[in-house]
């Protein structure tokens, strides 16, 4: 945000494509120049810094917002999460990406047999945040899984 020459009403629009878009991810900044780029060159940083920071802080708020609704959408769902490695807040938990491109965090014991990296695991979403989700481990399942039966064979 606070690209040269952004206007009010130009970051207004930012505000409303993130609204209607619903993005999963966003990845923002406060824009700043660097030197021995043609921006540096040729283009004033002419939006201030307070105003930068207010912008960040107003799309970073409505990102937040609207991905706890994209998020809570999932809640009650069952996903194919790809094991990852441990939680990186506990050693008991999995963490790893759902077949949507979003973290997700489960218990080790919920499976009955064991998974490890690679794995996929079939989870039910039981809560979330805008970070990531939360879930109950159904069981290591494939990729080949969900095929049709013919299909199945064919790769055997």
């Amino acid at each position: 945000v606070g690209f040269c020459g952004e206007t009010e009403e130009q970051f207004q629009k930012t505000l409303d494509l993130v609204r209607t878009v619903k993005y999963n991810k966003c990845f923002m900044f406060p824009y700043s120049l660097r030197e021995k780029t043609s921006a540096h060159r040729k283009l004033k940083d002419d939006v201030p810094e307070e105003v930068k920071k207010r912008r960040f802080n107003e799309l970073n708020d409505t990102f937040r917002s609207t991905v706890v609704e994209l998020h809570s959408g999932y809640v009650g769902s069952v996903h194919k999460v790809l094991v990852t490695g441990d939680s990186k807040r506990s050693t008991d938990d999995f963490q790893g990406t759902s077949d949507m491109g979003v973290k997700v965090i489960f218990s080790k014991s919920d499976l009955q047999s064991e998974a490890k990296v690679g794995d996929y695991v079939n989870v039910e979403i039981k809560s979330t945040s805008s970070e990531v989700l939360k879930g109950t481990a159904l069981g290591v399942t494939s990729l080949s899984e969900d095929l049709p039966e013919p299909v199945r064979e064919a790769m055997s």
